[in-house]
């Protein structure tokens, strides 16, 4: 279709009415308002790197639905006029409300009406409306290639926050580790100290290592506490949730897993050493005890 053909099917008039543009359609026509020229259809070449850059522009504004629902929009309205105007610093859009309608050629109007038709296009020719379907082909994978950089570094994100609760726990099954025998020694050293009167640390002569061999002993009872993986309170990542795609992502995630739990049970067989030093010192005691009763 050419423009001549245009012509001959619009009615030229001397004024047009005008309505407003959805607001996803006018995301799409900013982006591209550099595009339009002054008079009915004529259109400079949009070249492919400019497509992109339009696309990319329109992709981080709105979403699949609606880019597509901006386009079908501006589909509907092919024999639609369009302009835009600037009011307070903003421009603002306008679709003519009756189809194939255009200015006249020679018409003197002043003011808003001037600009409007100073600013007025039209996409109604085959080879704009092929443009306009390859750009929104352009916006959706555009779209698509933003949201998937998105998700991708949401689950890097992921990983990296884990990593950090791996190291942390790793360096608490590092430090101060303590054997059964030290750990009797200790006891014995602390209660004759206080025997004697002698007291340093509150914790004795026992330091830092009192709160990395006791991490799975009951506060309260002095119970062992065992390793339930299943116990949701862990809150850990699952490498299931990690699209397929991003397989290093999943291995690293799982290594990271097997890690962590390498690190607790570490931290656990130190609080069943401690358990057991103290369970025999203080069976030792409570003989004793029992011995002076008798006695």
């Amino acid at each position: 279709m050419t423009d001549k053909k245009i012509d001959s099917e619009w009615t030229r008039c001397e004024k047009i009415d005008w309505e407003a543009i959805p607001d996803n359609v006018v995301i799409v026509l900013e982006a591209m308002k550099n595009r339009w020229c002054s008079y009915v259809t004529r259109m400079t070449r949009w070249d492919e790197e400019e497509f992109r850059q339009k696309a990319a522009k329109i992709s981080t504004e709105l979403s699949v639905a609606n880019i597509e629902a901006a386009f079908d929009w501006v589909a509907n309205h092919s024999n639609h006029g369009f302009t835009h105007f600037v009011r307070n610093g903003k421009r603002l859009w306008r679709v003519s409300m009756l189809p194939k309608v255009m200015y006249r050629n020679r018409w003197n109007g002043r003011g808003l009406g001037s600009t409007y038709r100073h600013n007025y296009f039209t996409i109604s020719n085959i080879g704009r409306v092929g443009q306009w379907n390859r750009f929104e082909g352009l916006c959706i994978n555009r779209w698509e290639e933003f949201n998937e950089d998105a998700i991708k570094k949401q689950h890097e994100t992921t990983v990296a926050i884990f990593e950090r609760r791996v190291l942390k726990a790793e360096q608490a099954s590092a430090a101060y580790h303590l054997s059964y025998d030290e750990i009797k020694d200790k006891i014995f050293t602390t209660l004759n100290n206080f025997r004697c009167g002698r007291s340093g640390s509150s914790h004795g002569n026992f330091s830092f290592a009192l709160d990395y061999c006791t991490n799975y002993i009951d506060k309260d009872s002095g119970n062992l506490i065992a390793i339930d993986k299943t116990d949701i309170n862990w809150y850990l990542p699952d490498p299931q949730d990690i699209p397929e795609k991003y397989l290093d992502l999943r291995y690293n995630l799982s290594q990271l897993i097997g890690r962590f739990w390498t690190a607790h049970e570490i931290q656990h067989q130190r609080s069943v050493i401690w358990k057991s030093a103290w369970d025999e010192v203080t069976k030792v005691m409570s003989e004793h005890s029992q011995q002076g009763v008798v006695q």
